[in-house]
């Protein structure tokens, strides 16, 4: 209920505005780059551990209302949802009671689904033709969906003389994480470029930086027993169609 009185609140904020100004309609879709920022060296704290993140690429979808502040300067609302989460290749070495060396490589591929509502202040640079460059920025706040974990483990045990026997230690598919926030604080910063069409519509393009300032997983621990903060962060491009009511 939250989530949809958010919403509800920043669409019913839009409407309101919208009797006084220009107002746009619009779609956008692009694909998210995403991966985790924050703690992502305490893990290999931890004897015999290392880890290592990387991007993965996650849908993004939205619609939108700009009103037009001026000729040059308006606020956009969206609302959308977005994917974002990380891969993640870890390695753990130790030994058992008798002395042998047993190594476990996991691949974990982490996905979250989020819904999106940005605020976002932008500026048009007006210059004299069809192609119209933009720079904007803003506040955006995501409220989680869904949230799952793919998980492929391989164990090696190796002998005395470095031979290793491999065992697959199967996989984990996991679509409930109740220690991921519900929340996902953050912001946007990017730019593009729109061409205007023959009718007044246009068709833009554009690049996004989303860094989140809350962490996900506040509440996990390395083995250090050290709480450890994860971040969402995501790379987007984007294209869109917008049109003037």
């Amino acid at each position: 209920m939250q989530k949809l009185a958010t919403v509800l609140a920043v669409f019913l904020l839009s409407v309101g505005f919208s009797h006084a100004q220009d107002v746009e309609v619009g779609l956008r879709g692009g694909t998210n780059y995403a991966t985790f920022k924050g703690d992502t060296g305490a893990i290999e704290q931890s004897e015999g551990t290392s880890a290592e993140y990387s991007r993965v690429f996650g849908a993004r979808i939205s619609g939108f209302l700009r009103f037009s502040v001026s000729e040059s300067f308006s606020v956009r609302t969206e609302v959308g949802y977005s994917q974002k989460g990380s891969a993640l290749d870890l390695s753990q070495e130790g030994r058992t009671q008798n002395g042998q060396l047993v190594r476990v490589d996991s691949d974990l591929d982490f996905r979250y689904d989020y819904l999106d509502v940005p605020i976002l202040a932008e500026y048009s640079f007006k210059t004299g033709s069809r192609f119209q460059p933009q720079v904007f920025a803003g506040p955006s706040i995501g409220f989680a969906l869904s949230s799952n974990l793919d998980s492929d483990v391989t164990a090696r045990a190796f002998n005395r003389f470095g031979q290793s026997q491999e065992i697959d230690a199967g996989s984990l598919d996991e679509p409930e994480s109740p220690d991921i926030e519900t929340t996902d604080i953050g912001a946007i910063i990017g730019g593009g470029v729109s061409y205007v069409l023959g009718s007044g519509d246009s068709l833009f393009l554009d690049v996004r930086y989303n860094p989140s300032f809350t962490a996900f997983n506040s509440d996990n621990t390395a083995d250090t027993g050290q709480s450890v903060g994860l971040e969402n962060e995501a790379i987007t491009v984007g294209v869109g169609y917008s049109f003037s009511l």
